[in-house]
């Protein structure tokens, strides 16, 4: 039953998902979602699945309720001297969690999603919670770092969503949005230098990114290097012709340097 369940979940997600993308197909998946919970209410993935649609049609009361009910259910195959509490608990009394458990291989991306779901409710605090569960289980999650970056960011705390960046590149070095990301907090920070050399960085990785090239523009102009400002907005230019901002800009150093 529950091998069919899952076909079904995945034809479903094919028709309806990922292909047409409009209202009355999201609708349409959510319709035959509720039928399978109909029939089998301890289906972790059908409420997952069913959140994830949600999500896209930016119900997301509806969707932390069904992540809510997909990892409760997962919380079940945990070892059961885990009970819910300490699962929750897990970063501040990580000594309560029994040596040896072996979680779910799925629990992290759920704890993840639940951490995004909260994030677009600007309930950025729980969703660090989550990020963190989602962490503890697997620490090499890239997503978990990621959106916990982003959740820091949101919260200000711009140091720390440096720090969880990082440990994403340590995992993959080649993460180019990890690279921009940092170039754009140092910026925000005032550090140019530091901006200058993370979006290098992603330029290496990819050099055809006009907002790369825009963004170290920026910080060599705050530099006053402006012949490697302009170099760059000229770059932009060559793969984006009709990025206004960068004819502006290249304009505004000429006026300035009386050229």
């Amino acid at each position: 039953l529950f091998l069919l369940e899952t076909n079904i979940i995945h034809t479903i997600t094919e028709k309806y998902l990922f292909k047409k993308e409009r209202a009355d197909d999201y609708a349409e998946a959510i319709k035959l979602f509720s039928l399978i919970i109909v029939k089998n209410e301890n289906h972790a993935l059908t409420y997952l699945m069913r959140a994830l649609t949600k999500e896209f049609m930016s119900d997301n009361t509806g969707a932390l309720e069904d992540f809510s009910k997909a990892f409760s259910i997962h919380h079940q195959n945990i070892a059961s001297n885990i009970s819910n509490e300490n699962i929750f608990l897990i970063i501040e009394k990580v000594e309560e969690i029994p040596k040896g458990v072996v979680f779910d291989a799925d629990l992290s991306l759920i704890y993840s999603s639940l951490g995004i779901s909260y994030s677009k409710i600007k309930d950025y605090n729980n969703a660090l919670k989550c990020y963190n569960i989602a962490l503890f289980i697997n620490p090499n999650f890239i997503l978990g770092y990621n959106q916990k970056a982003k959740a820091k960011f949101k919260l200000k705390d711009y140091n720390g969503a440096i720090q969880d960046l990082l440990k994403a590149i340590k995992i993959n070095p080649k993460n180019i949005n990890a690279y921009s990301n940092i170039g754009n907090i140092k910026l925000i920070l005032k550090n140019y230098e530091g901006a200058i050399e993370y979006y290098s960085k992603a330029i290496e990785l990819n050099p055809k990114n006009g907002v790369f090239y825009y963004n170290r523009g920026n910080a060599k102009k705050q530099l006053k290097d402006y012949n490697g400002a302009t170099e760059d907005y000229l770059k932009v230019i060559d793969i984006e012709p009709k990025n206004d901002k960068a004819f502006n800009l290249i304009g505004q150093i000429k006026l300035n340097n009386n050229e």
